[in-house]
């Protein structure tokens, strides 16, 4: 019965294939079309900090949102895909590990040939089943604990634009890490902009407001 099911899966693959003939212009186009407007809205400027993380020029940022394949081959018409912020510091980390200066052609070239060669890995994992099997390996406090991480290391790169200050960069031209950034920004508050920090502050408190 099991593999009755799986040659059942192949024939309706790609994903594609099983919603689109069924899919209702009338019903469904217009819901549709604003729920892509405001995951639009929301991803612009997220894609463009995303790859300000990353080490990128903003545009390839927007370049990520232009989501060709996942409507052919993805499985789920509720999920986001796109950059993430710790996907972004992911790649900066992994580009720092060798000899290249940042936002170069190399820098781009390389980060885009991680991109793919991690799309490759993720088809691997995908065409072998050991999606479930690996979640299973990870344990929950792992992950929990890895994201938190995360976050503060991702929320104190911000904090030199936030105040309009230069990046943190160590003697050999790498980024600072957390309590490198984290002081660069305190000690650099007097010599902030007071535009930048005005701006930033506003939208935090927007963002809190309407949380």
């Amino acid at each position: 019965a099991v593999a009755t099911g799986d040659r059942s899966h192949r024939k309706r693959w790609p994903p594609i294939r099983r919603w689109l003939p069924t899919y209702d212009l009338a019903t469904e186009l217009a819901p549709d079309i604003v729920a892509g407007l405001t995951v639009g809205v929301m991803a612009v400027p997220q894609s463009l900090s995303y790859a300000m993380i990353a080490g990128l020029p903003p545009q390839y940022g927007l370049y990520s949102d232009l989501q060709i394949c996942y409507p052919i081959f993805g499985t789920s018409k509720y999920l986001v895909v796109g950059p993430v912020a710790v996907m972004s510091l992911m790649s900066r980390t992994a580009m720092e590990q060798i000899d290249v200066a940042e936002g170069t052609q190399e820098w781009i070239d390389n980060v885009c040939f991680l991109s793919v060669l991690v799309g490759l890995i993720q088809l691997m994992i995908y065409s072998l089943g050991l999606g479930t099997r690996l979640h299973a390996v990870l344990p929950e406090s792992a992950v929990s604990g890895f994201s938190s991480a995360a976050a503060l290391i991702i929320a104190s790169t911000q904090l030199p634009a936030l105040a309009g200050l230069a990046k943190c960069r160590t003697s050999d031209g790498q980024s600072c890490g957390f309590a490198g950034t984290v002081l660069h920004a305190v000690v650099g508050i007097p010599a902030a902009n007071p535009l930048s920090l005005a701006c930033g502050a506003m939208s935090i408190v927007v963002l809190l407001a309407f949380r």
